[in-house]
């Protein structure tokens, strides 16, 4: 018995001290010190990113309206160990939405477009299914914010070397497939986040603009921001560049051509997107909002809040959307814009405070990376002296319950086994496998449904968990199966009479 309890406290103390060696930080520097905040971020990131099992990230830090830092960290690729370099690009998912918007917005100013005109005035390529609710209401700028009411239409990327379909072709494609898009809900009734709603703006840009969406915000956006390492395209040169997106357990995904470019195919490098993340505030030497690519007075409409966020994305943000851009109002009254992003096995962030001139861009190449984004976020808040925002602080305290759970989890299937051992040692425990099985629902009940749940955890849902850290499934693993086998240990014994 004094073994066996030795033995559990030993395997609780090596548990708790794994876990505050992997909290440990270096010292926060002082508030507004910009050496001493890059200094701590390069001690700082690597020490998160090993104990979240992260192997490629990317940072880029915007102060007093420019970029001011940036450096990768890790590995591109896991196989030939190539590390990431500031020259790598990445795919920013969603966060392409926030890019797309300045191309449509663009032609408001260009007057080719009317933000309250209804979309079907601009579509050529491809027009919305007849439907129950008024076409004429699913304007322009209720497709900037999710609120055209139109449905979801899942989608993936294509493997390197796949040749997308345009989006006409896609869209007749999920039809077949029972997919279509189509109006769902009233438009203008609330935010309903979807990415058709940016699919369709991609078609206004194509349709109005007369040339392929990847080559109108190539030479209209991206390259008159400076931001001369962004495609919406996957090029040979692009794929030079990049390396590989994993799933969380590590595995290379090839997801990287996408038909759906406007919502989710930008790719760039860290240096690019801190660029435009100053571009939307006022630089250095008194350059406008805009940078001359759009005007002041557009980029503060577009950070203006248009629609309050509705389900899963108030609960994640607890704020609202303007023209590609969610928005959170701080304790205090400071604003702070961001937008995420996530393709199969890459995260992005994106978080501005125009008010300060301030700015912070997160990439990773795997697919729990928004562990290291809310980590960093909250450093870099600290840092400013402003308080944690919500997204943050919901992703931090989600891994402390992992952590709880699976510390705890552990800890009963150690107590269980622990009992079950003793009390077999001691001979107060028999064998009883016969009586077990009959009837045949104990046996059902006591052994085959614990162990069925057990493969079904580690053959089914384990390979496709992938919204917390490596290390925190494998621990909630483990506990699963330490109390199962205790389960099924008791069930397959009992009390001697």
């Amino acid at each position: 018995m004094r073994v066996l309890r030795k033995l559990i406290v030993f395997c609780l103390v090596s548990v708790l001290i794994s876990a505050l060696s992997a909290c440990a930080k270096p010292d926060s520097p002082a508030q507004g010190d910009l050496p001493a905040f890059t200094t701590f971020l390069e001690e700082y990131i690597p020490g998160r990113m090993d104990k979240y099992e992260i192997p490629g990230a990317a940072v880029a830090l915007v102060h007093g309206g420019e970029v001011v830092y940036s450096q990768a960290f890790g590995l591109r690729d896991i196989e030939l160990n190539q590390p990431a370099t500031e020259s790598d690009l990445w795919q920013v998912g969603s966060l392409s939405k926030s890019v797309t918007a300045w191309g449509v917005m663009k032609l408001v100013e260009a007057g080719k477009i009317e933000l309250e005109a209804p979309i079907e005035t601009y579509l050529q390529s491809w027009h919305l299914p007849p439907s129950e609710f008024d076409l004429s209401q699913v304007t322009i700028q209720r497709l900037l914010t999710h609120s055209g009411g139109l449905s979801i239409t899942p989608y993936a990327g294509l493997s390197k070397g796949t040749p997308a379909p345009s989006l006409p072709e896609f869209f007749q494609l999920a039809a077949a497939q029972g997919n279509p898009l189509y109006i769902q809900y009233p438009p203008g009734e609330e935010f309903r986040y979807s990415d058709n709603h940016y699919h369709l703006l991609q078609l206004v840009i194509e349709d109005t603009s007369g040339e392929p969406f990847p080559d109108f915000m190539r030479r209209e956006i991206l390259q008159p921001l400076g931001m001369l390492d962004s495609w919406y395209e996957f090029t040979p040169e692009v794929e030079s560049r990049m390396g590989w997106g994993y799933n969380s357990l590590f595995a290379g995904l090839d997801e990287y051509s996408y038909s759906q470019k406007a919502a989710a195919g930008l790719f760039t490098s860290v240096q690019d997107l801190g660029t435009y993340a100053a571009s939307i505030m006022e630089g250095p030497n008194g350059e406008p909002a805009g940078r001359g690519v759009l005007q002041p007075e557009t980029v503060a409409e577009m950070l203006y809040p248009q629609v309050e966020l509705a389900g899963f994305e108030q609960l994640l943000f607890n704020g609202d959307y303007g023209y590609g851009y969610i928005r959170e109002q701080l304790p205090g009254g400071l604003t702070v814009y961001s937008h995420p992003g996530g393709n199969p096995g890459w995260i992005a962030e994106l978080a501005i405070i125009p008010e300060s001139g301030d700015g912070l861009v997160v990439f990773t190449n795997i697919a729990h990376g928004y562990m290291l984004f809310a980590a960093v976020m909250d450093e870099w808040m600290k840092w400013l002296g402003n308080p944690r925002p919500h997204i943050s602080s919901l992703i931090l305290a989600s891994g402390v319950v992992f952590d709880v759970v699976g510390f705890l989890l552990v800890v009963g299937g150690l107590v269980l086994l622990g009992r079950l051992a003793v009390g077999v040692w001691k001979g107060r425990r028999i064998m009883a496998i016969r009586s077990v099985f009959q009837p045949a629902w104990r046996g059902m009940l006591l052994v085959v449904l614990p162990l069925l749940a057990l493969g079904a955890w580690w053959f089914v849902f384990y390979p496709r968990y992938m919204i917390s850290a490596p290390y925190q499934r494998d621990l909630l693993g483990i506990g699963i199966t330490l109390l199962v086998l205790g389960l099924v240990g008791f069930g397959l014994t009992r009390n001697r009479k």
